[in-house]
């Protein structure tokens, strides 16, 4: 954990900040202000570059983690709403649908009153 300040996100490829994002939420505790870090650096890029399966996997981490980034989560669930998911894994589409039902609470509603 004591390496992951040191680096500079900017220059990671978005499968790593995906990959190390997921390890970071199953640590839990000790690594959420790192796993802030890049959640900071994924919102600051817009999710370009990031494949469907990353944007289920980074919501998983998010709603496992219990970091509040709202407009990362609004990106995440947009993006995916419109995603092909036909091609995800079971396992991915089961955390995603898991990570959803955590996070809705703070996402827009699509529909307006």
């Amino acid at each position: 954990l004591r390496e992951f300040k040191d680096r500079s996100l900017a220059q990671w490829l978005p499968q790593d900040l995906c990959m190390t994002s997921q390890a970071l939420a199953k640590i839990g505790g000790p690594a959420r202000a790192h796993l802030c870090l890049a959640f900071e650096e994924i919102f600051r890029r817009q999710l370009q570059g990031f494949t469907c399966a990353d944007k289920a996997v980074l919501l998983w981490a998010l709603a496992k983690s219990k970091v509040l980034h709202s407009g990362l989560c609004r990106q995440l669930v947009r993006s995916l709403a419109v995603e092909d998911r036909s091609k995800l894994a079971r396992d991915v589409v089961s955390a995603a649908l898991w990570a959803l039902a955590v996070v809705s609470s703070s996402v827009d509603s699509p529909i307006s009153s």
